[in-house]
């Protein structure tokens, strides 16, 4: 599926109304406009499954902890699916924003944010 098709999940950021929370309200935003439809499950980590079992295509997660990337990672990268941050890049850090899909539609993903 393409973008325009793909269910993308998200998780809200957290952390008041400073300017990287306004971004990525904004980023989410720009999903809706493109997607088929975005939804979020209020679970990082159930989010990640949802991807890994196609429920969801995508999803962008807010706020990401350690275990969050070492429990939804292993789930999705099982599946086939790649996590990166908001750029495409890989993951290195131990928390953050990050972007997980199956891996041509995470280019797409990148693209759009």
């Amino acid at each position: 599926r393409d973008l325009s098709q793909a269910l993308i999940g998200f998780t809200s950021p957290h952390g008041g109304e400073g300017e990287r929370v306004f971004e990525l309200r904004k980023k989410i935003i720009s999903l809706m406009a493109v997607s088929e439809d975005v939804r979020t499950t209020g679970s990082a980590v159930l989010t990640m499954a949802y991807v890994a079992a196609d429920r969801l295509q995508g999803a962008l997660i807010c706020n990401a902890d350690e275990f969050t990337l070492n429990a939804g990672g292993l789930i999705a990268k099982e599946s086939g699916a790649l996590a990166s941050s908001l750029n495409g890049a890989p993951l290195l850090a131990n928390q953050g924003d990050l972007l997980v899909s199956n891996p041509k539609l995470l280019k797409e993903l990148v693209n759009t944010l």
